[in-house]
């Protein structure tokens, strides 16, 4: 015959199993007995700034064949500054726009997803304007960026280096650029034929 306090002692690991059971329900926001569980959402982020903020819209035309560094560099900086903690969002808007700007968030998101963060930015060894529309609305040029990537390490949260070693240290980019109220913004980004500089 089992005794009492037996009895007791099991009905009592029932009633502790019933409780953390209901307890690990409600804390996943499944319905209970007492009705659904609300969840505080999760505050966004505000999104921080660009830390070169985008080349001002010059009054002089650019020519075919100038070096316009200065309307590239925010661009580069922006996405550098994104994939150093993905977890932290960047106004990229104030430096990419159109398929640039999906482009680029593309990118961080993927990083951020393979919980990978980059260390290191590109340097631009060189930005040459190839074609430009200044009729256009709003006004584009379309520049060839060499960049150099020797300095730039991805790594996974331990800090294990996750860098492509068959990866090209340079990478020649076709950019187009478009003239906007708050500067130069880099609206479309592909390679060339010829992919290093």
């Amino acid at each position: 015959m089992v005794s009492r306090a037996r009895l007791l002692w099991v009905a009592l690991a029932v009633v502790v199993v019933v409780i953390g059971v209901v307890g690990v329900l409600s804390s996943r926001g499944v319905p209970t007995a007492e009705g659904p569980i609300e969840e505080t959402p999760t505050p966004t982020p505000t999104p921080t700034a660009v830390r070169t903020p985008a080349a001002p819209v010059s009054g002089e035309k650019i020519k075919r064949g100038a070096a316009v560094t200065e309307l590239v560099v925010p661009a580069v900086a922006g996405l550098s500054q994104a994939l150093s903690d993905p977890s932290v969002p960047v106004e990229l808007e104030s430096v990419a726009g159109g398929l640039a700007l999906a482009d680029l968030k593309a990118e961080v998101f993927t990083l951020s997803k393979e919980g990978l963060h980059q260390v290191g930015s590109p340097k631009v060894v060189s930005a040459k304007v190839v074609s430009t529309r200044v009729a256009a609305s709003p006004p584009t040029v379309v520049v060839h960026v060499c960049l150099d990537r020797s300095a730039v390490k991805v790594l996974d949260a331990t800090g294990k280096d996750m860098t492509n070693p068959s990866a090209a240290s340079r990478v020649l980019q076709v950019w187009k650029m478009a003239s906007t109220e708050s500067g130069w913004k880099l609206v479309d980004r592909t390679f060339t034929r010829k992919l290093t500089c």
